[in-house]
């Protein structure tokens, strides 16, 4: 006798969902094991993104030996795409076929959003960027400016070097940047200086947040 889906897994709950896990439950268990002789071989979940899903989709398989009814069984769900609905059912194999339970659904959560404030000194950029996923994160631009010798040498998580210096600070190419929080970063710019002495000639780098040898106010952008 084939499992009945309506009467036999009627059951299902989700918890625990974030932009990429979710926990599926089946609470009351299976509540028949189906004819004698016929021993479930798997039971699990299934999911997908269209409705009703069957095991021709994703099958997450919790066990292989199921013998006492009512007996509750849970899974994680990795590997989710956020902001995505869901659907899920439970099922159970054994040898005249598979039976599905009550069919549920949940969304995973949205990818945080953080804006990243560029503060480019003199130089000029856009104003703000706010990244659209979390993955993909934003890309820092190079400030366009005009100041001699000096060239834009990477962003920087705080305001220290408004004089100049030659210890090099920690610093964040322009590029593919993945922030964690709201966050305004600084440009720092440097200049490199050539010196001879005792037959050798020496470069000497310094770093400025000004980008200038006259220092200017910094304007936020």
């Amino acid at each position: 006798r084939r499992l009945n889906t309506a009467r036999k897994i009627d059951c299902g709950s989700n918890s625990n969902v974030t932009t990429t896990t979710a926990t599926v439950s089946c609470p009351s268990g299976i509540t028949s094991l189906g004819s004698a002789g016929c021993s479930i071989e798997s039971y699990g979940f299934v999911y997908g993104t269209s409705s009703n899903p069957t095991i021709s989709n994703t099958k997450v398989q919790v066990g292989t030996t199921y013998t006492t009814t009512g007996t509750a069984f849970s899974k994680g769900l990795t590997g989710l795409t956020a902001n995505t609905t869901y659907y899920v059912r439970p099922y159970a194999t054994n040898g005249n076929g598979t039976a599905y339970g009550t069919q549920t659904s949940f969304k995973t959560l949205e990818l945080p959003k953080y804006t990243v404030t560029l503060n480019a000194g003199p130089g000029t950029c856009a104003a703000s960027v706010t990244e659209t996923s979390a993955g993909a994160g934003v890309t820092l631009p190079t400030p366009t400016l005009d100041c001699g010798d000096w060239e834009f040498a990477g962003w920087k998580t705080t305001s220290a070097v408004t004089t100049e210096t030659t210890t090099e600070p920690t610093l964040i190419p322009a590029g593919a940047y993945s922030p964690t929080s709201d966050i305004t970063l600084y440009a720092v710019y440097q200049r490199t200086e050539e010196s001879a002495g005792g037959g050798s000639t020496e470069e000497t780098v310094s770093f400025s947040d000004q980008g200038y040898t006259n220092q200017q106010e910094v304007s936020s952008y």
